[in-house]
């Protein structure tokens, strides 16, 4: 048993913790301190005996002694074994398994259990015929090759969620200083408008509802323009938001509006919660790219919006990943463990010549892969994955010759478009300004328009044409601006 010291069991002695399932098996996992965030980590006797309720669990074992090299196990802490023994009596209610935590057990890294299965998943898959689906290893519980090992606490573990985006080098062999210029012209999908017409959602219908997760709080939107749309006050009253962010951007709600939202927040069951009147909208995707730091959003289930809540939406921010074009398409990309997978997906629906070949080697992603390429998705303003999506290591596709050409990480991406959105702010600004310093030029067209109206009967002067003028009014209208 290792002495608790520094940040190295913090979480446990906070008694934080998360489930995760792996073929239908709920574990318990805790959190150590890793390069980029928080590390998720298992207790090796325990998950062992989980996974055994699982047949695909013991046929894959199999392979275990053949996955090379074997996983490193590190010993507990004080505050990781009361943690793991809490979880036991008062969650499990479990007693037979708080006689693991007296033997000599360790901890290992939850995604280099991932990695063993996988590649186990892949040499199941390469040998169809040499192994028994059924294979019980003789009655005995599979046991998981470890080496045990001393854990050093990374240098970076004290800003986790703040620190850099670098890519594996696996990705890319090189960066080219243009890439993020070039991908950007391919962006033009997602990129916001050049102007903010915010009186158009004032006035247009509501096309959908839902629930949406930012950060630690759950919230309905109202879907116009094919923009989702969220109660401010929220954002606020949780500090996700500062009273006084992003004001330029806000949307005044229609009387529709606030009785659909109360009717969601009512049937939700959400008692201390009400939208007043003229109340304020703000644009999901405004709140994503317009705060300092990335914010974490998941749509959630419209009829039971708590039943998918993320509540460890910090490892996801403190996941690696971004976007990268290969071929003509741009693909979300999620990196784990020195590998880079992307949605399995784009093979199917661009390449469907190679299907029969890649999809043996893709598999299911984890809980926190899929949530971050769900995340990259809205930060580019593009539809979700299927719930079973599946994803495929980027090294399968240069196999057959898809090779990323350029690659922008989620960072990045956000640092551009919240630049872009701060430069249509202030031109949003100015023209507001500029309408405040001749608040009487709307009257003086109406008088104009007026004037013209009555003197149709009269014979112009030669040079000086009503009717083209009221032309070139047609072509030219006026759009107002609504300021909160």
């Amino acid at each position: 048993m290792s002495n608790s010291s520094g940040l190295i069991d913090s979480t446990s002695r906070l008694k934080q913790f998360s489930w995760e399932q792996w073929d239908n098996q709920t574990i318990a996992v805790i959190f150590r301190p890793g390069k980029n965030g928080l590390d998720r980590y298992v207790l090796k006797r325990y998950v062992e005996t989980v996974l055994m309720q699982s047949n695909r669990w013991k046929a894959l074992s199999f392979y275990f002694s053949q996955i090379s090299p074997a996983i490193l196990a590190y010993p507990l802490t004080k505050h990781e074994i009361e943690l793991m023994r809490d979880i036991f009596k008062y969650h499990l209610q479990n007693e037979s398994y708080a006689r693991i935590l007296q033997l000599n057990n360790q901890v290992i890294e939850f995604e280099a259990l991932l990695d063993l299965t996988s590649r186990s998943q892949q040499l199941t898959n390469s040998n169809p015929n040499t192994l028994n689906r059924n294979y019980l290893m003789n009655g005995n519980k599979p046991v998981i090759p470890c080496i045990l090992s001393t854990y050093t606490l990374p240098l970076t573990a004290k800003n986790p969620v703040s620190s850099p985006t670098t890519l594996p080098s696996r990705v890319l062999q090189s960066r080219e200083p243009d890439t993020i210029a070039q991908i950007s012209n391919l962006y033009s999908k997602a990129a916001l408008s050049p102007d903010l017409h915010l009186t158009l959602f004032v006035n247009a219908k509501v096309d959908g509802t839902g629930w949406v997760q930012i950060n630690n709080v759950y919230l309905p939107f109202l879907i116009k323009c094919r923009q989702r749309l969220v109660p401010h006050q929220i954002l606020v009253a949780c500090k996700i938001l500062q009273s006084e962010d992003l004001r330029s951007v806000l949307i005044r709600a229609s009387p529709t509006d606030v009785t659909l939202l109360n009717s969601m927040i009512r049937e939700c069951k959400i008692n201390n919660e009400q939208i007043p009147e003229n109340a304020l909208l703000i644009n999901v995707r405004h709140v994503l790219v317009g705060t300092k730091n990335l914010v974490y959003a998941k749509i959630l289930l419209k009829d039971d919006p708590t039943a998918k809540i993320n509540r460890q939406y910090k490892s996801v921010l403190a996941t690696h990943g971004g976007s990268m074009l290969i071929s003509t398409q741009i693909l979300p990309f999620v990196c784990t463990m020195n590998y880079t997978y992307v949605p399995y997906d784009y093979i199917s629906s661009n390449h469907p010549n190679l299907h029969p070949q890649l999809k043996k080697v893709a598999r299911v992603p984890h809980t926190n892969e899929l949530d971050y390429l769900q995340l990259v998705r809205l930060y580019y303003n593009d539809k979700e994955l299927p719930s079973d999506a599946l994803v495929i290591d980027i090294e399968h596709l240069k196999q057959v010759q898809l090779v990323p050409s350029k690659t922008i990480s989620l960072l990045e991406h956000h640092a551009k478009e919240k630049s872009k959105l701060e430069q249509q702010i202030i031109r949003l600004n100015n023209a507001a300004a500029k309408k405040r310093k001749h608040p009487n030029k709307k009257q003086d067209n109406q008088q104009l328009r007026q004037k013209l109206k009555t003197s149709n009967d009269i014979r112009p002067v030669i040079g000086y044409c009503p009717a083209s003028i009221t032309l070139k009014q047609q072509n030219n209208p006026q759009h107002g601006q609504s300021h909160c």
